[in-house]
């Protein structure tokens, strides 16, 4: 099943949530977050600036590989476990994006494209549609998606420059090389689709326990430079806040 299509990102800009900064402080900022603390003389307008650089394009990239049907010790599968975070995560990221709409990926060797969120109960029938099977081609996954949504690459970057990519997975890559590989590729701003290093955020959130998950996401944590990487425990999607902490985390930690 794939969602119906959606209308194209508007070109125009507009303010986050419960902010007021004028444009041309709110674009800078979304531009290079790094810039905020240069820019903002108090703590308030820090935290405006910091509020209008969470305005950038989410994509939401899930592993469906085999192993995704194993119980993740709560009585669910981690299949299971994936879609009630997604859902909670589509809810959350539409507070932040100003199109309301989250593209969705799924894949194992397969990559599939299901369409652009625009309703987290759209998300149980995904789920519903898509179960786990084959292996964990995150390299190719990575690849479609940061080459259709990173920066230049989408009709809106003027107004939205930058994007967080979150990828929930439960173990480690097919071929670690080329996922450290294609990451690198698409944070060089030599290679024009982005004007820097910020405007790509890539947040690994691992379900399930497994160590070799653990070692993976560690590796991309201390080693890919620039420094894009962010990973988490599944944990912090049900703790009060912790998605907002994940999409705050994903940019300034």
């Amino acid at each position: 099943m794939k969602l119906p299509p959606t209308a194209p990102p508007s070109t125009l800009f507009v303010n986050a949530a419960g902010s007021d900064v004028p444009k041309e402080y709110a674009l800078p900022a979304r531009a290079n977050p790094d810039l905020i603390v240069s820019m903002a003389e108090t703590p308030k307008e820090k935290m405006d600036l910091q509020r209008e650089a969470l305005v950038r394009q989410y994509v939401l990239i899930v592993d469906r590989s085999g192993s995704m049907s194993n119980p993740d010790g709560s009585g669910k599968t981690r299949w299971d476990s994936a879609g009630a975070a997604v859902e909670k995560m589509v809810d959350t990221i539409f507070h932040y994006d100003v199109d309301h709409t989250v593209p969705l990926y799924v894949f194992d060797s397969e990559v599939i494209f299901v369409g652009e969120l625009t309703s987290p109960a759209q998300v149980k029938q995904v789920f519903r549609e898509f179960g786990p099977r084959g292996s964990t081609g995150l390299d190719k996954a990575l690849h479609e998606a940061l080459s259709t949504y990173a920066g230049t690459k989408r009709p809106n970057y003027e107004v939205v420059p930058g994007t967080t990519f979150i990828v929930l997975l439960d173990g480690g890559a097919d071929d670690e090389e080329a996922v450290l590989r294609t990451i690198r590729y698409f944070a060089d701003p030599a290679n024009r689709f982005i004007a820097n290093h910020t405007q790509i955020a890539i947040s690994f959130v691992q379900i399930g326990d497994d160590p070799n998950a653990e070692r993976f996401l560690k590796r991309l944590d201390d080693t890919v430079e620039p420094d894009i990487c962010d990973t988490k425990k599944d944990d912090i999607l049900y703790q009060a806040g912790g998605i907002d902490r994940l999409l705050f985390d994903a940019i300034f930690d």
